[in-house]
């Protein structure tokens, strides 16, 4: 299970996972936000994640694609 896991959130073989970690996925799988426990996301999180669930659900919906399409958005 925890392969899979690391797979869909495109997680790095040999890279330590840190605890918390914040996923947002939209509404086509995609991911759009990946934040561990050290990241400055968490240092005004209420805020951040308001931020960004906002952002989100003001996006249209779109076409529901497959279970295992979800790939990180280019930054």
């Amino acid at each position: 299970m925890r392969a899979q896991v690391d797979e869909y959130l495109q997680h790095p073989l040999g890279k330590p996972t840190y605890v918390p970690e914040l996923v947002f996925i939209d509404r086509n799988r995609q991911i759009r936000g990946q934040f561990t426990g050290n990241d400055d996301f968490f240092k005004d999180q209420e805020t951040g994640i308001r931020n960004l669930v906002e952002t989100l659900l003001k996006e249209p919906a779109t076409a529901k694609k497959s279970a295992h399409s979800a790939h990180k958005k280019q930054s």
